[in-house]
Order: C-alpha cells, then structure tokens, then sequence
C-alpha cells in the first residue's frame, strides 16, 4: 500500500511539472482528467509607448478547450507592459529585464474567447494585445518606444476535431506537415511535392515541413495540427480531397502534369480557406510571379508607420531581405519621409539611421522643418542577404536636464511607411557563398535530381529540406520546377541539384571536388581525409553568370554517404538559411558539421592531377632548358678551340718575325 502511495505521488508530481512547463503531457486542464497540449503561433505585434498594439488572434483548434496562453515581451530593459487578454488584462505592469525580453503566462477565462477568428480552424479565437506604459524615471534614459509580443503558445484540453472542407484543413499554426509521395515517383509528381514543401514553408514559417515516401499508419497519432498531404499523379484538372476516417488529418492530392503542380503550390496560399468542400477542385496557384521592382516602401516590407518621441533614446527597427526586390542587388538607396512635432527652445534632437549597425545617416532636426526627408546610401560592403534597419531618435531637453519636467512639451516623430523607400540597384555586391541565396533565384527554383527510381525519389526527399529553407528565407514565393540535371549544370540558371558525383563538381568548377581523397586547410593546420571516410556536402558553386547550389557525397561504394546526405539535408531544413555561412556545409561520420569557405578546402584528386600535370610540364620545361645549356656549352667549347688556334698561329708568327705572314710559312 505504501509502495502504491509513493507512486501515485510521484506520478503527480511529475504531471504538475509536465503542466507547469506548458509541454504536452499527461498533466491535467484544471481537474487533471484531460491531457494538454501547447500550440504555438507564429506572428508578432508591436506597442508604442503609451499605446496599445493590435490582436494577435490564437485560433482555437475545435474540439479543445484553451487552458492558459503563454508569450514573450521584448524590449529595452526597464519597459514596462501590460499584456490584454480578450477585453480584460490578463498580466499587469511587467518589467523588461536586462536580458531584454521576459515570459509571460495567465489562464483563459471564458470570457476571453471571441468569434471573430481569421484563421481556418474555427470560429473561436483568443485575441492578444500588448499595452506598454509610459515610463516615469529620468527622461534621458535609453529606452525604447516600441515593444514586442512574440512566440505566442496556447495551452489546450482534448482531442482536435478533424476537419471537413479544405478550408478548415490547415490550422492557424500546425506543428508539423507531412508531404507523401510514391516510393518511385515520376518528376511530374516530385515537382508538385517540392511545390507543396514551398508553399507551405512559405505559409508556415514555424512549422516543420518534410517530404517523404513512407505514409503515416491508419492507427498513428500525430499531435494538435499535424496534417498529411498525399500526392499522387492522375489526369486533367487537381483536385483535393479531406480523406475522412484518418487519425491525423490527411488531404489526398492528385491531377495531371502541370495541374498536379500548380495546386500543390496553391497550398501555401490563403486563398485555399475560399474552398468550403471536402473536395477542391480546379485548385491552383493564381499569384503573381515576383515583380521585380527595384523600389519597395517601407509598407511593403510590413511597417506602414514608423513612430519615435520622448527624451532620451528611442529606437525601432526595420527587416530589408534583399529577395523582396526579386533578385541580387549591388546597393541600395534609403529614402524617409517624416514629421516631428514642435522643438521645444534649446532643445536637441537627433536621428541616427543605422544599416546592419553601420551608420548610414544622421540628421540634426532642430535644423530642419516639421516635414523631413532623409537620404542615405548604403555601401556595397555592408549590405548582405538579410538586413536590419534600426532608427534611433536621441532627444535631450534645454540645458541637458534630464530631471522628469510636466511643463516640458512632448517631441515625436512619425516616418510614413508609404513614401519612405528602399530602392536598390541590381549586381551581386560583396555577398558571397550560401548568402547568395535565395535572391540569385529572382523567385525560381529549378532543381536538378539525379538517380533513378527510388534512388531519384529519395534525393528529391533530400531536396525538400533545402527548399523549405529558402522558401522561409524567401519574401516571394518561390516558384519550383524539377528540370534536367545535364541542362541546369550547362546552362547559365541558378538553382540546386541533387545527388551530385565529382564529375558533377568537376563540370561547374565547384570548390570540393566530390571525390576520395581531401586536404583540409584552417591556415594553420592542414588535415588529410583518406579514401574510405565517406561525406556529405551542401556547397556552392559559383560563375559570373550563376550561383549553383550542389548537394552530394562520397564514399566507397557502401552507400554509407546516404545517412549523412539526409542528416544534412534535414538539419538544414530545421534551421534558417541565414545562419549558413561560406559556401561549403560539410557532414562527416561521428563527427560535428562544418561550414568553410572555399579558401579553406583543397580537392586532392584534383591536385593530385593539377601536380601530375604541373610535373609533366616541369619535366618538358627542365628538358629544354638542359638542351639550351648543352647547346650552350658544346658552342663556347668550340669558341675556345677557335680562340686557342688564333693564338696559337698568332705566337708562331711572332716568333718567325713576319707578323704578316701566313701561318705556316
């Protein structure tokens, strides 16, 4: 009985840590008989100082009952924040602290539920805003007028009800989406499932999106969201069917050729909520290929209105990917448009534009008229494939005194988002490797796979994990096509191919030379890898016409490269493509993943050759140069000879005193 005491005590305490930790667990909603389960939301919102920021809505997944909701408030250190839940505050007065970003957690009530839920996966929603109050210590302190509610989660009871209607299929937030493809798939099909994994990465930046062969079991259990996505070729127009009777939520695919494709595509678009039928027909992906446009407002990348004001220093910043303009640029132009209110006498207030933390511009503003413009050229050396934009507003009152004054007139600054621009010029800059992409593509993606039948299938599996990753990097979707591999490699498009050979890494001239035999340099040690130790490598290939991004491996003929070209493939899936660095992402057995830049990497096949050819030209060269100086030689020996006769015959005319006459006589 004791025994049995101690257990249930244990499993208690385990279930209360279980709920404490939001993970999904045996804990319990309020009277521990429910299993819960968090959910998280991408998306984020913004509050001004003294003001209040619009609803980041939490969808709820019907069938479930919502628990308690959990965010993260970012900001300057000492902000203070109210978090609002539904109509009411759920979380009072929260302090930023230094680390610059703090939790936050409140139970649901019931009257935190609405019905206005823009999301497909119900009618109920739990509507988020963050209120930031004004702060009232010295008025010189650093801080910032903008904070920020992100990583939302939605702690839920029960079991998700499945969905009916293509419009309902995919969640607000799922967790994980599964594309399914025949064992040996044709290329018609493999395009439509690497245009799925596109358009849903695209459309779901926080899920995990993977593509595979192997079909969930009828009795398998997924989390809250998991969908799977069947892909399967047929005839003629797409179309979509909610397969019913499945445990996780599957949606069966299937059309002809260029259908097939399109519609895979069309998942990553809202427009699908449109369809409120278990089967969607004609379904295709309508939108716009990528414009092009060399000039973007602020507003098309998001921030419609940009506002600063207090004394002190405020700030808010800006994301600039240079795949918004459909392409590499070389440089860009920032130009701002803005209104500060009235300058209080001897007061002194400056704007500072920052590009990747280079100062770019700074404008004195009591020089200048309530309406302002600002322009700023940013150099090609810090201008990368990401960037971060950050506007700081120092204000100091008359004299410097930094004591709190009511009598003191406010001071702010409003940049309108609509007639501020970004317009950049086209050319590759100084970006270099991986941090070409995703822009090189100008919004295509044709990927090159090599193998035949399930050896085909399975590199384009391995090709998901990199598509998913540019597709999130991407600001445009990406538009993706399966070409033939010989013809990418030849012609002059940038793009992937996968399941590369050394002959491959040979033909576009690609920093490893995907053979045996390598020499690793880090400028101070160098490493030989011998011939039996297989490897996997992402790298890229780079010509003045085009960037090529190859995936490939070595080994012995044990095929043990395969486990580590799918280790790498899914760990670049799983990550930002930002954080790739150089232009080579190594993967060896047992051992930590590299990133090196071709500087760093030798081919010893290919030196081994490049030696053996240096040395045959050595050896003709040496040979010449020993025939020259033979010639040389055997030339001044018979000068000697000659000399020594014109001596000789020389000294027997003096010594027979006719210096004129003949030798001989």
């Amino acid at each position: 009985m004791r025994r049995r005491s101690i257990a249930r005590s244990l499993l208690s305490g385990l279930a209360m840590l279980a709920m404490a930790t939001g993970t999904a667990a045996t804990a319990s909603a309020a009277e521990g008989s429910e299993p819960v389960q968090a959910i998280g939301y991408p998306g984020s919102v913004s509050a001004l100082a003294g003001g209040t920021s619009t609803a980041l809505e939490l969808a709820v997944p019907r069938g479930t009952t919502p628990v308690r909701v959990e965010a993260v408030i970012s900001g300057s250190p000492g902000s203070v924040a109210n978090l609002l839940v539904g109509g009411r505050v759920g979380v009072r007065t929260v302090t930023v602290p230094a680390s610059g970003q703090v939790s936050v957690r409140t139970t649901v009530q019931p009257g935190d539920i609405t019905t206005n839920a823009t999301a497909g996966t119900g009618t109920n929603a739990i509507p988020l805003r963050l209120q930031q109050q004004d702060r009232a210590d010295a008025v010189c302190s650093t801080r910032s007028t903008t904070l920020q509610l992100a990583s939302a989660r939605l702690v839920v009871s029960g079991a998700e009800a499945p969905p009916t209607t293509l419009a309902s299929f995919f969640p607000q937030a799922p967790g994980r989406v599964t594309v399914v493809l025949p064992a040996v798939a044709p290329d018609a099909v493999t395009a439509a499932g690497l245009a799925a994994v596109a358009g849903l990465s695209t459309r779901y930046p926080q899920a995990t999106v993977t593509l595979t062969t192997r079909q969930p079991a009828p009795t398998q259990r997924g989390e809250i969201g998991d969908r799977v996505v069947l892909i399967a070729a047929g005839s003629g127009a797409a179309a979509a069917q909610v397969l019913p009777a499945t445990t996780i939520p599957t949606l069966a695919l299937t059309g002809g050729a260029q259908e097939l494709r399109r519609a895979a595509s069309a998942l990553g678009s809202p427009a699908v909520t449109l369809a409120a039928a278990a089967v969607g027909r004609q379904l295709a992906d309508e939108r716009p290929a990528t414009s092009g446009a060399l000039t973007v407002s602020l507003a098309d990348l998001g921030r419609s209105r940009l506002s600063l004001g207090g004394y002190g220093t405020s700030t808010t910043d800006l994301g600039v990917s240079q795949s918004v303009f459909g392409r590499s640029v070389a440089s860009a132009r920032l130009h701002l448009v803005g209104t500060h209110s009235v300058l209080p006498k001897d007061a002194a207030v400056t704007l500072e534009v920052r590009w990747n933390d280079y100062l770019v511009a700074a404008v004195d503003l009591s020089t200048t008229r309530d309406v302002f413009t600002v322009d700023a050229d940013v150099p090609a050396s810090v201008l990368q494939s990401d960037n971060g934009v950050q506007l700081a507003l120092h204000a100091v009152p008359a004299g410097g005194r930094c004591e709190r004054d009511l009598a003191a007139l406010p001071f702010t600054v409003d940049l309108d988002g609509r007639r501020s621009t970004v317009t950049a010029a086209p050319g590759t800059g100084e970006t270099v490797g991986f941090q070409r992409f995703p822009q090189v593509l100008s919004g295509t993606l044709p990927i090159g796979v090599r193998g035949t039948g399930e050896a085909r299938t399975t590199n384009a599996v391995r090709a998901a994990g990199i598509v998913a990753a540019l597709a999130r990097a991407a600001r445009t979707p990406l538009d993706v096509r399966v070409v033939d591999a010989d013809t990418l490699l030849e012609g002059g498009q940038s793009g992937i191919v996968v399941g590369a050979g050394g002959e491959d890494s040979n033909r576009v001239n690609a920093p490893l030379r995907l053979f045996g035999v390598r020499l690793l340099s880090t400028g101070t040690a160098t490493q030989t890898v011998g011939t039996d130790t297989p490897y996997a490598a992402l790298q890229v290939a780079h010509s003045p016409q085009r960037d090529l991004l190859l995936l490939g491996g070595w080994d012995s003929g044990t095929g043990q490269s395969g486990p580590l070209l799918d280790r790498l493939a899914a760990r670049i899936g799983a990550g930002a493509w930002s954080s790739l660095s150089g232009d080579i992402y190594l993967a060896n057995p047992g051992g930590q993943d590299l990133t090196l830049t071709a500087r760093d990497i030798y081919p010893q096949a290919v030196q081994v050759q490049e030696r053996r050819d240096n040395a045959w030209w050595l050896a003709v060269a040496g040979a010449a140069l020993g025939l020259i100086v033979l010639a040389r030689v055997l030339v001044g020996r018979r000068r000697q000879r000659e000399i020594a006769d014109y001596v000789q015959a020389q000294e027997r005319r003096d010594a027979a005193g006719s210096p004129d006459a003949p030798p001989g006589t």
